[in-house]
């Protein structure tokens, strides 16, 4: 009996010193390489797929992109204000004046003083038509807008008035290097070739000359 207590108290002792029979332990796992990579997609939008080969150092740079994917941009708001109109400054008129040098002449006027046409300067809204006296043994005479005797200009089966002219007077004579004057009219119709210009419409003295061009050029 004595011997079975002994063994008893032996197998107790024994137990106490070792402890409880421990777990089998797990071995420990197998470290990968860095550069065995994880290979994983990434949800995306349509627009954007991406694969991202993920090691130890790209898991920052993965979330930022995801962060990127799905962030939604608000919508901008539509301003209810009407636009301006945007000013556009008008087109300045341009210049169309067209100058006719010694223009032809179909029937000019027969006198030792008549003169001659130098130029004729037409644009849209007058016409300026110079002339010059050479010579002259007698006198001339030069008469204002509104005048009986005033110059006039006929074109197309219309009549156009005498504006202006740069000299008048009764009598006048003509010196030595010549006589110059212009005289200016309403411009003619733009589809004019031609026209006329005459002096004295109510002029009916006889035995006057009279300073008419007819059939004058405008091309």
């Amino acid at each position: 009996v004595a011997t079975v207590v002994l063994m008893v108290v032996g197998v107790f002792a024994i137990k106490k010193i070792i402890g409880p029979a421990s777990k089998p332990v797990d071995p420990p796992a197998t470290i990968t390489d860095k550069k065995d990579t994880i290979h994983q997609v990434v949800k995306t939008t349509p627009d954007t797929a991406k694969t991202y080969h993920l090691g130890n150092n790209d898991q920052e740079k993965k979330d930022d992109d995801q962060k990127n994917i799905f962030k939604v941009q608000p919508e901008k708001q539509k301003s209810t204000e009407p636009e301006k109109e945007k000013y556009t400054e008008p087109e300045k008129p341009r210049s169309e004046a067209v100058t006719i040098r010694n223009p032809s002449v179909r029937v000019p006027p027969h006198s030792n003083c008549a003169p001659v046409i130098t130029s004729i300067v037409r644009d849209r809204t007058s016409m300026k038509i110079s002339f010059r006296i050479s010579s002259c043994s007698g006198t001339v005479s030069l008469y204002p807008p509104g005048n009986e005797h005033a110059f006039y200009v006929r074109s197309e089966g219309r009549t156009y008035d005498l504006m202006s002219i740069s000299r008048t007077g009764d009598e006048i004579t003509v010196p030595s290097g010549g006589l110059l004057f212009t005289a200016t009219f309403p411009a003619p119709s733009s589809s004019a070739t031609e026209i006329d210009i005459m002096e004295g419409r109510n002029r009916l003295d006889i035995g006057t000359s009279f300073f008419n061009f007819k059939g004058v050029s405008l091309q």
